[in-house]
């Protein structure tokens, strides 16, 4: 199994980088954008390790890479600026020409530069990027898309999926490589922290492989076939769209805190009281369903209303 070279250099940074015939088709899965949610390197690594024990052969390539290193070291959202939130292309061409970078900015010029390579060698229609994440909140499972091609594989996850949301929210990895014509979703696998992620993770990334012909089902562990049987008897998860409709900012200074104990996927009426800050109460200010509401001290949106 050969690898780029360019990979080498980065070895840090790369999981993995899997190979064995000579399909373009490439799957990119970044994790640790943010460096609290690792249930996503957790589950590559584990697949990793079976593809390459077993010898599996894969009609395509696989490649994983770790996102903000120095945040993922100190298990934190990020060190001095969310890595989700800079992936614009005038920042990324202003970095360019800064030859002293640090933190956020130096990790997103390294990732930018491996993915850049990556494209030139499979080419962007051969190239699928996906992003893993966690929530802080309780039942966040679930992917993030543009457009139908994205939904299209999403659906074979078979998890509810959210679009709208990148017309929304500008600066994320997905949302910039999609304005660039490849096509690029986000998995979120579950709580921080919460050990089903990584299983939930692993379940995802192994179906996605094998509806697109990358492996056979015969590839996929046993376990994880078990795990799921279970799993799916417990979670009763399937494939709904929604949209997003609201999404509530915040910074530092409107000190806004969660009502405890909202799950993602709440009904929530309008005005209903979502939390607290300086002015007071945070009411709904439509009818729907919560998404991704705040439970950790750093992040710029305190939820989301889909319908």
């Amino acid at each position: 199994i050969k690898e780029e070279n360019i990979l080498f250099k980065q070895e840090n940074r790369v999981i993995g980088n899997y190979h064995t015939g000579k399909s373009k088709k490439t799957i990119l899965f970044i994790c640790g954008i943010h460096g609290n949610e690792l249930s996503g390197k957790k589950a590559l690594e584990n697949i990793f390790t079976h593809l390459e024990k077993n010898e599996i052969e894969i009609n395509g390539n696989i490649i994983a890479l770790q996102g903000n290193l120095n945040a993922i070291e100190k298990k934190e959202r990020f060190i001095e600026k969310d890595l989700n939130r800079i992936w614009k292309a005038k920042h990324i061409e202003k970095l360019k020409n800064i030859k002293i970078l640090k933190n956020e900015d130096l990790e997103l010029k390294k990732i930018h530069s491996i993915i850049e390579t990556i494209i030139k060698q499979k080419k962007k229609e051969n190239l699928i990027i996906i992003d893993l994440h966690n929530t802080s909140s309780q039942n966040g499972l679930f992917t993030i898309v543009n457009n139908e091609k994205e939904a299209k594989i999403a659906s074979f996850i078979n998890i509810p999926c959210i679009t709208k949301l990148f017309t929304k929210v500008r600066g994320s990895l997905a949302q910039y490589y999609n304005s660039k014509g490849i096509t690029s979703l986000v998995f979120e696998g579950g709580t921080i922290g919460d050990p089903a992620s990584i299983h939930n993770h692993e379940t995802g990334i192994y179906q996605v492989l094998e509806k697109m012909k990358f492996i056979k089902k015969i590839d996929i562990p046993k376990r994880i076939m078990e795990e799921d049987k279970k799993m799916n008897f417990v979670l009763k998860k399937e494939y709904v769209q929604y949209k997003v409709k609201y999404i509530h900012k915040i910074n530092s200074e409107d000190k806004f805190i969660m009502r405890s104990n909202i799950a993602n996927f709440q009904d929530i009426k309008k005005n209903e009281v979502i939390g607290i800050d300086k002015e007071g109460e945070v009411k709904s200010p439509i009818n729907g369903k919560i998404l991704m509401p705040l439970y950790q001290t750093q992040g710029s949106e305190g939820f989301y209303i889909i319908q």
